[in-house]
């Protein structure tokens, strides 16, 4: 997943939010609802990597600072959260 946060790190220069979102859903989410069975039995420690790798690419598709709040990103891209 951290790889795709590397390529929409690219991508979204280039590309419309439109287009972005696609490839997010293409690669991020889709690894993210795959391993949700996994995932509902590990470690609370686990789940929370999997929330920032999920709040940093909300960041980057909104381009908003690393350091601001990442539920408003989330919310701007009516992205479902992990938990």
């Amino acid at each position: 997943m951290s790889r795709a946060n590397g390529i929409l790190s690219k991508l979204r220069y280039n590309a419309p939010r439109s287009v972005c979102l696609n490839v997010y859903y293409s690669i991020f989410y889709s690894h993210l609802i795959y391993g949700s069975t996994v995932w509902g039995l590990t470690s609370e420690t686990n789940i929370r990597k999997i929330e920032k790798l999920q709040e940093k690419c909300a960041k980057i598709l909104t381009f908003s600072n690393f350091n601001s709040d990442p539920d408003h990103a989330i919310n701007e891209l009516r992205l479902t959260r992990v938990r």
